[in-house]
């Protein structure tokens, strides 16, 4: 199945699991299938669990993260507290633009000060993603808040 197909099956509805990506139809998250596949549940015990989900479904699944990771759209970063390493997901709106000497251009409104740059698009997303887990290691070290992410996009056409 061509992956735009599979891609079809995945959602996103602010009034459905807070916008989360979901299988259509149903109020179960990409996220929550990546789960139970990634803690060994096989793709058998998911469809016997949901009957009504399908195998295209999983793989619709599976295709999306692969796509949101391309794009750079998800990413886990380390945490360290007390000396112990745990995996975190961070979730910040990062605007990227090109800027006027020709480099992209990343920025994180949310942590005033936080911006970065890249030859390319692709470099531009991996190096906020290093400013911005940095910015917070040195907030958590310096023992300062985190301030929140406050997610309110809004487009205006003129």
């Amino acid at each position: 199945m061509p992956e735009d197909d599979l891609l079809k099956r995945i959602t996103r509805n602010p009034r459905v699991m807070v916008g989360q990506p979901c299988i259509r139809g149903t109020r179960l998250t990409v996220k929550y299938i990546l789960n139970l596949l990634g803690h060994g549940e096989t793709i058998e015990g998911i469809l016997n669990e949901h009957s009504r989900l399908t195998q295209k479904d999983i793989l619709a699944c599976l295709s999306y993260a692969s796509k949101a990771l391309e794009q750079g759209g998800v990413w886990t970063s380390l945490r360290r507290t007390n000396g112990t390493e745990t995996m975190s997901e961070q979730l910040r709106q990062v605007v990227i633009y090109p800027g006027e000497d020709g480099f992209w251009v990343a920025e994180c409104p949310s942590l005033p000060g936080c911006i970065s740059q890249g030859e390319t698009r692709q470099e531009a997303i991996v190096n906020i993603r290093e400013a911005i887990d940095l910015y917070l290691e040195v907030l958590e070290e310096d023992g300062l808040p985190v301030p929140e992410e406050r997610f309110d996009v809004l487009v205006v056409a003129v």
